[in-house]
Order: C-alpha cells, then structure tokens, then sequence
C-alpha cells in the first residue's frame, strides 16, 4: 500500500549534542519513521537510517500544535517499549518537529491520524455493543 503521507521530521536525541531526523510515513493501520541520529556538534550523521514500525493500536492520540517557525507532533503512546529502539522519546510521548514549509503536510498527517484513530475506536465500541446484545 503506497503512503498516505509522507513527512520528513526531527526531535532531540536524549541528550543535547544530537537530533533525530527522518521521515515519518503513515501507510494503513501504522506508522512507519526512517531516521538516523546525527550529531549536532558536528553537523555530520552518527548512524545509519534505521526504520521502526507502530501499529496505530499503539498509539493513543495524536495533537498538533503549529507555530510561526514550524509545528509540532505529539504522539500519545500507549507503550514506551512501542519504540523503544527510537531515541529521543518521553515517558508516554514522542514530539515531532516539523520546518515551517512542512506544516501543512504534518497537518494533514494529523488530521488523518486523528481521523483514522476515531474510526478504530468506534469500530471497538460497536465490537462490544454488539458482543452485548
């Protein structure tokens, strides 16, 4: 299945001396982001891309929050060990940063992720009403 949408990203490294870009894609029921590490000091890449998968069904809410400079993904994480191989995340959470000329993109990524999540939980609310009747 071809990307929905694709948009490339950064966020901090779990210290101050290196920033985690890469390219978040939304394909189906999941969230795929392709990333390297790279050290900031130094403006040169410390890793090779990796790539890591999450089900939606990992994912509790996602928020977006543009500014003047760019915006910023907030993804609601129903697991730390979802992406535990991903550096860079916060208990709970993983905000993404997004360059101003790529607002709208993340904007429409989150607009359908919001969506996409509303549909699964309906479609769970009507798995149990009908398991009721």
């Amino acid at each position: 299945m071809p990307a929905i949408h694709a948009v490339p990203y950064r966020h901090e490294a779990n210290d101050h001396f290196h920033e985690v870009e890469g390219l978040l894609r939304f394909e189906g029921d999941a969230l795929t982001f392709e990333y390297r590490v790279r050290d900031v000091t130094a403006f040169t890449p410390s890793s090779d891309w990796k790539t890591v998968i999450l089900p939606l069904d990992e994912l509790l809410a996602a928020t977006l929050k543009s500014g003047f400079f760019g915006a910023k993904l907030t993804l609601g994480l129903r697991s730390m060990a979802a992406l535990a191989d991903m550096p860079g995340q916060r208990p709970g959470a993983l905000v993404l940063s997004f360059a101003r000329k790529h607002r709208r993109q993340a904007a429409d990524l989150a607009a359908t992720l919001a969506l996409r999540l509303s549909e699964r939980k309906l479609e769970r609310l009507d798995e149990e009403w009908n398991e009721l009747e």
